[in-house]
Formats: C-alpha cells, sequence, structure tokens
C-alpha cells in the first residue's frame, strides 16, 4: 500500500542524502514502476545493483521491467542473477516456473517449481515488483 509518489520522493531524500542507501534505489525504481515509468525504474533497479550486485530483488524487478517489455530472454537472465545473488530468493523461483510453464518447457518449470516448494511452504507468489530481500 502507501502512495507511490510520496514513496517516490522520500526514496529521492534518502539517495540525496546517502547515494549509496542499500535498498533506497530499488524502493524508489518501485515507486516509479507504481507511477507507470518504467524505463525510470529501470535506471534505478541498475543503479541498485551497480551499487549492490547483491540485491536479489532489484535483480528480480529488472526481470520484471524485461518482461513487461517483452524481452523475455532479458527477463530470465535477469530472475537467474536473483537466484544467483541470493540463493534463497523465492520470487525468482516462482516467476522462473510461471515462465517456463507458460512457454511448455515442463521440465524446467517443474524444477523451478520445486525449488520454490522446498524453500517456502507459504508458495509467496510474485507479480509485482519487490522492494524486500
Amino acid at each position: 500500500g502507501g502512495n507511490p509518489q510520496e514513496a517516490a520522493l522520500h526514496f529521492r531524500r534518502a539517495i540525496e542524502l546517502d547515494p549509496r542507501t542499500p535498498r533506497a534505489h530499488n524502493n524508489l525504481g518501485v515507486a516509479l514502476m507504481h507511477l507507470d515509468r518504467p524505463r525510470e525504474a529501470l535506471v534505478e533497479f541498475e543503479r541498485e545493483v551497480a551499487l549492490h550486485p547483491s540485491a536479489a530483488d532489484a535483480h528480480y524487478n529488472i526481470g520484471l521491467y524485461y518482461q513487461g517489455e517483452g524481452n523475455l530472454d532479458e527477463a530470465v537472465t535477469s530472475w537467474e542473477r536473483a537466484i544467483r545473488a541470493n540463493r534463497y530468493y523465492l520470487p525468482a523461483y516462482t516467476q522462473l516456473a510461471d515462465h517456463y510453464a507458460a512457454r511448455g518447457e515442463r521440465t524446467k518449470a517443474e524444477q523451478y517449481a520445486r525449488q520454490a516448494r522446498e524453500m517456502s511452504a507459504g508458495g509467496r507468489g510474485a507479480s509485482s515488483a519487490r522492494s524486500d530481500r
């Protein structure tokens, strides 16, 4: 919830105070996605991974951007980077499982779905930009 406009302002202020603040660029990107400004959001997600390469949430969100643009190869690459950054980052597994299922690649879909199930009995979905790690 919350107001994406206010959130964007808050994160911009945090970045002004310290551009290296962990998650600030990612969270600004999430707010920008909610404001339907995906290209600006992508810039912030990329800044986050440049500063913090292990930011799985930012890699994941880059994947969502590319998925929205129809660039599924780049989306998959970003979701795989999210898993390399944090092998417990469940949203990336569920996104990859859904992606491969939609393409009819059952073996890969089942592999990622199984890994997601093993990780969490809660089965948390992943259909929107993430601001948590």
